[in-house]
């Protein structure tokens, strides 16, 4: 095997010894939590939707510039005289 598979595998496994040898806490959490929660989810989503729609945004206009289907500024206005 490659050694980037056989990292892969061993991750994977010590990720699974951790979360099935794990006993019970007897933890209290209260119901702010859960709200705390879903907000967080929330924000997660919001953030993921303003990074892609910027990034959208960027690769667009250099697209737009490499094809050149973008207008200089200076030369339209140098037409409307």
């Amino acid at each position: 095997m490659k050694r980037g598979k056989k990292i892969w595998i061993c991750c994977v496994f010590f990720i699974c010894f951790i979360f099935f040898s794990v006993s019970q806490a007897y933890a209290y959490l209260d119901p702010g939590t859960g709200s705390m929660v879903v907000q967080a989810v929330i924000a997660a989503l919001a953030a993921a939707g303003v990074a892609f729609s910027v990034f959208r945004r960027k690769l667009r206009a250099f697209v737009a510039r490499m094809f050149g289907k973008e207008k200089n500024s200076k030369d339209e206005d140098i037409t409307k005289l």
